[in-house]
């Protein structure tokens, strides 16, 4: 069986295990044991700008808006070969109504 003697040892093990413990919680509410925590890995994610969405929108409008003109100066130069050729006068710019 067990003796005072243990029995005495046994509750000194636990009251220093407690003091432990107490320390170590007090050690990691202080922030000592910040640096032990997992960390996640990899670069860290890149917070995108409020007005980042919209620009690339602009961005993407100003290229179709772009392309359209371009499209409609062919055309009209190519309406202009077509005139010539069929010799029908256009009107000039500045003789528009």
């Amino acid at each position: 069986m067990s003796s005072s003697a243990e029995i005495g040892l046994v509750g000194q093990e636990t009251e220093v295990t407690a003091k432990a413990r107490r320390r170590q919680f007090s050690a990691r509410d202080s922030g000592a044991l910040a640096g032990l925590a997992p960390r996640k890995r990899g670069p860290a994610a890149k917070v995108p700008h409020p007005l980042e969405q919209k620009v690339l929108e602009l961005q993407r409008e100003n290229t179709r808006l772009q392309r359209r003109a371009e499209r409609a100066e062919g055309l009209v130069e190519l309406q202009k070969k077509v005139s010539e050729l069929l010799g029908i006068q256009l009107p000039k710019p500045d003789e528009e109504k």
